[in-house]
């Protein structure tokens, strides 16, 4: 397919998990077999709990893990998930660790958007853009830190995304 191509080349990092087209019918025909089930709970899909001890166990193994020392593990989705199970091992489990992430990529957000806008149209464009941003009630810094929804990255880059676009257009 016309899509694969730049993955099929190794031209693109942290897009795909594989080039392999094999590997990814193997992947097809596994998910097939688990897709109807939300292995969260783990009172009807006990297998799950299963596979992740056996992920962790290899894993361990690979990495000469020790559970006795305190080894341990949890298998993520992937994304925030993962970032913040990260924080939750590193700081401890509590509210203000699982809204960490969101309010520095917020605070960010809002820094570059206040740095383009002084940059294109002056400072006072800038700190206007920027208070736009901070007081919309839809944006995730303030929606998102209160619920803890974990998109303020994507809103970050998504920016960083244009930002460059604009850019390199002027170029």
């Amino acid at each position: 397919r016309r899509e694969d191509e730049m993955g099929d080349e190794g031209r693109v990092s942290g897009s795909l998990y594989s080039g392999d087209h094999e590997h990814y019918e193997f992947l097809s025909e596994v998910f097939a077999h688990y897709a109807h089930a939300n292995v969260l709970q783990r009172d009807m899909y006990p297998s799950a709990t299963k596979f992740e001890g056996e992920i962790i166990a290899m894993v361990s193994s690979l990495l000469h893990g020790d559970t006795a020392k305190g080894f341990a593990g949890v298998v993520t989705s992937g994304g925030s998930e993962s970032l913040v199970t990260a924080l939750f091992a590193t700081f401890g489990e509590s509210e203000f660790v699982a809204r960490l992430p969101d309010a520095v990529f917020g605070v960010l957000t809002i820094s570059l958007v206040y740095l383009f806008a002084a940059r294109r149209y002056g400072p006072g464009a800038g700190l206007l853009a920027a208070g736009v941003l901070l007081g919309a009630e839809s944006y995730l810094v303030i929606h998102g830190v209160r619920d803890s929804a974990q998109d303020s990255l994507l809103t970050l880059l998504a920016f960083v995304m244009v930002w460059t676009w604009i850019v390199f257009r002027q170029r």
